[in-house]
């Protein structure tokens, strides 16, 4: 490398090594390798070997903050929250917090029927309750949730205010979001809307079936990481579907720089990842997951059981009123 005097000077190859992922993640500037706030972790073990090495006093006061880590804190449900959450989505509910408490973006990946939309709304209602919710929150679905989240805030957070942003006649001024506590919208009209939405701060981001951005280089994936916000959440029962790069696409929204740009993540971790079962580099990476996930809740859901009652159809029966009756048969245990 070349020194300030003009010479050339050689890295050792051990440094190299060292520092070789600091060097990928962060961003070089005049004032010198800028890095984003997710890996304070790693800056810390970086320099906890080098005597020479000096700190600001923000800087200790993260990484104090993250050494005092004991665990999540039980949060109080809303007061105008109008239904019930099990253990598992009130732990979900106090992970939320606590992603927000750590300014982290995160991933609700429970599965599919598990209540998700719920845990969020629970959520959102607790964040305006608290006076924590200065502006208006996006919410992003697929077309055809929007009527499925409207009935369930009227259901359980009827106090929170909703504007469907998914009609002909949605607004043109971003200064009206300002009277609503969330906006909805879908994935259309996110691309039809983009240079509309991108100028306003929400206070989250919100993107149900998140595994529509799972493409980082589809339109989609690129417009909802244009999007402005202090706080994002994603909320899908597939974060990860087809290869490790879609796990990539969700933390570049969720948390911009965490896991450095695509190419550096496809040839550090995919590539070796996928092709040569790569164990040190798939460990590196499960540590930056696990930091943002270790206190994510191990409560599970109530098991769900189905059980099918066979009916003999007689003679006089048609078709469509035995297979009704099979159907009226067959029960499942509630879920959310």
């Amino acid at each position: 490398m070349k020194l300030a005097d003009g010479s050339v000077g050689e890295i050792p190859p051990e440094w190299l090594e060292r520092y070789r992922h600091l060097f990928a993640l962060g961003e070089e500037t005049k004032e010198g390798l800028r890095v984003a706030h997710h890996h304070l972790t790693m800056l810390d073990q970086l320099l906890a070997d080098d005597d020479r090495a000096r700190t600001d006093k923000e800087f200790k006061r993260r990484r104090e903050v993250l050494r005092n880590f004991d665990g999540i804190k039980p949060q109080k449900l809303p007061k105008h929250f109008t239904g019930e959450l099990r253990p598992y989505q009130k732990a979900g509910f106090d992970w939320l917090h606590f992603l927000r408490e750590y300014n982290f973006g995160g991933c609700l990946a429970d599965d599919m029927g598990t209540g998700k939309s719920v845990q969020t709304l629970a959520y959102l209602q607790s964040l305006k309750e608290r006076g924590l919710a200065k502006k208006a929150s996006l919410l992003v679905v697929p077309r055809s949730l929007v009527f499925n989240w409207e009935r369930e805030r009227s259901r359980f957070a009827p106090r929170l205010q909703m504007l469907n942003h998914a009609t002909p006649e949605r607004t043109r001024e971003v200064a009206d979001f300002d009277d609503y506590d969330v906006v909805i919208t879908t994935y259309g009209l996110l691309l039809r809307d983009i240079e509309l939405l991108m100028h306003y701060e929400f206070a989250y981001v919100i993107l149900d079936e998140a595994q529509a951005i799972k493409n980082p280089l589809a339109e989609t994936a690129k417009a909802a990481r244009l999007l402005r916000a202090r706080h994002r959440l994603t909320l899908t029962g597939t974060p990860v579907e087809n290869n490790t790069l879609e796990l990539w696409s969700q933390f570049a929204f969720l948390n911009p720089g965490l896991l450095g740009n695509a190419d550096y993540f496809r040839e550090e971790f995919a590539a070796p990842i996928e092709r040569r079962g790569a164990k040190g580099r798939r460990n590196f990476c499960a540590k930056w997951c696990t930091r943002l996930s270790c206190a994510a809740p191990k409560t599970r859901w109530p098991r769900t059981f189905r059980r099918a009652v066979s009916v003999k159809s007689s003679a006089i029966w048609s078709r469509s009123s035995a297979n009704s009756t099979i159907k009226s048969a067959t029960t499942t245990a509630p879920c959310c």
